[in-house]
């Protein structure tokens, strides 16, 4: 189905990668009706775990404390667990950055439509200054706007909103295909190079 194959790339390696969600676990919540969303995961029980794949109460909860802890995740795997299309992992973090300097997911999502227009247009600044084109800004943003529901509610319940840093600068190196300068290695406090005595 659509939404398991969501759930399935939410979870997995190039997502979230939230340890023991495996696809018989993701299947077993889908059978049972536990899971209709990729959001509801986060609302999952440790009775939901229990009832759905048979498990005992301790690996229930080691399940419930696993898609807990990725909610501190960096919010560039979160722009991969989503699957925005045309967004691959190598630009995700310079994404996420842009993301976040224009206000964050929320203010892309916000009920507010000045409030959307601003963080569009600081996303859209922001993203073409480090290299990102105009093709790659609308995605983010049809995708935001299709998927509100869900992006609202992974900001309600805190899940990877926080970016790393842009500091990423091999990674805009090669997306602007420029070479950055390196700065020239300094000497020793005192040391002018010549020869003392």
């Amino acid at each position: 189905t659509q939404i398991g194959d969501r759930v399935l790339r939410f979870v997995s390696v190039g997502g979230m990668a939230i340890p023991g969600m495996t696809g018989t676990v993701v299947e077993q919540l889908l059978m049972e009706g536990k899971l209709d969303t990729v959001e509801r995961l986060y609302s999952l029980t440790v009775k939901d775990f229990m009832d759905a794949c048979h498990v005992s109460y301790t690996d229930a909860y080691l399940m419930v404390k696993s898609v807990e802890r990725s909610k501190i995740k960096p919010m560039h795997m979160l722009v991969d667990a989503m699957g925005i299309p045309g967004i691959t992992r190598e630009i995700s973090p310079v994404v996420a950055a842009c993301i976040t300097w224009a206000g964050g997911m929320g203010s892309l999502v916000s009920d507010d439509p000045e409030t959307v227009a601003r963080s569009v247009t600081r996303l859209t600044t922001r993203a073409l200054k480090v290299g990102l084109s105009e093709t790659a800004v609308k995605q983010v943003v049809d995708y935001f706007f299709k998927n509100r529901t869900m992006v609202r509610k992974f900001v309600e319940l805190g899940v990877a909103q926080v970016s790393v840093p842009l500091v990423c600068k091999e990674k805009v190196k090669r997306i602007r295909g420029k070479k950055l300068k390196r700065r020239k290695p300094r000497g020793k406090p005192g040391d002018d190079g010549g020869d003392k005595g």
